[in-house]
């Protein structure tokens, strides 16, 4: 049971994070630290979420986080908000996971926003050991995958960085690029769509049902991050 007399320390600890999370001026911050309840608080413009089936306010330090059971638990964060602020053409993702069994080969999504198969941007356990970090346009993938990750049994930060302008598509895990950068970036074609944008599964159809601990994720549409972007939050949330 909660000690309550820590309670007024740990939510001010909450707090502190989420403000300074909401300084990197991300267009979506979701900290996914609620209590109970079933609504996935978005603390930048009230785009919320809505959790199916997670287990809520699980301690693995230095979160208090949902826990996600690989059956089809999900944080479904399609809204027509999500659907005004996404920008195809350049953006980022970032969110912290872990993982329960990276032995586990079964398909499993982080973070996704997509309008069908074709068109996507999404950090997914691809295979055991691997991550993939992917832009799909048109049919088209461009993406890189690390198969190591069984040499990070904790938290690890994953983010993905994408500009057709510039025509690159970046990976970080932690704090550092991993994999070398993508050129040659499809076209994407479609809106979002409501089936298809998930924290911990696939979307609102939840066939590919993350297996652990979710952190905080977060969304910029319009912005790319730069590796020290990247190095900064990721010594807020993990350093």
């Amino acid at each position: 049971m909660m000690n309550r007399a820590l309670l007024p320390i740990l939510l001010r600890g909450r707090r502190d994070l989420a403000s300074t999370l909401l300084g990197y001026e991300p267009s979506l911050l979701f900290m996914q630290d609620e209590v109970s309840g079933v609504v996935s608080v978005e603390a930048v413009n009230g785009y919320n979420g809505a959790y199916t089936g997670v287990d809520l306010n699980q301690s693995k330090s230095p979160f208090s986080c949902p826990y996600f059971d690989g059956v089809n638990d999900l944080n479904d964060i399609y809204t027509a908000g999500l659907v005004a602020a996404f920008d195809a053409a350049k953006g980022s993702m970032l969110v912290v996971a872990q993982d329960e069994d990276w032995s586990d080969s079964t398909i499993r999504d982080i973070l996704r926003v997509a309008a069908d198969n074709s068109n996507q941007v999404q950090v997914r356990k691809s295979a055991a050991n691997t991550v993939t970090w992917a832009y799909k346009g048109g049919g088209s993938n461009k993406f890189v995958n690390n198969n190591g990750m069984d040499s990070y049994p904790g938290w690890a930060m994953y983010a993905l960085t994408w500009d057709t302008v510039a025509d690159e598509l970046k990976a970080y895990l932690n704090d550092g690029q991993t994999g070398s950068t993508q050129s040659s970036l499809p076209t994407w074609v479609g809106a979002l769509d409501a089936n298809n944008c998930g924290i911990g599964n696939f979307g609102a159809a939840a066939t590919t049902p993350w297996q652990g601990w979710i952190g905080p994720a977060m969304l910029w549409f319009g912005t790319v991050l730069s590796l020290s972007d990247i190095q900064s939050i990721y010594e807020d949330l993990l350093g």
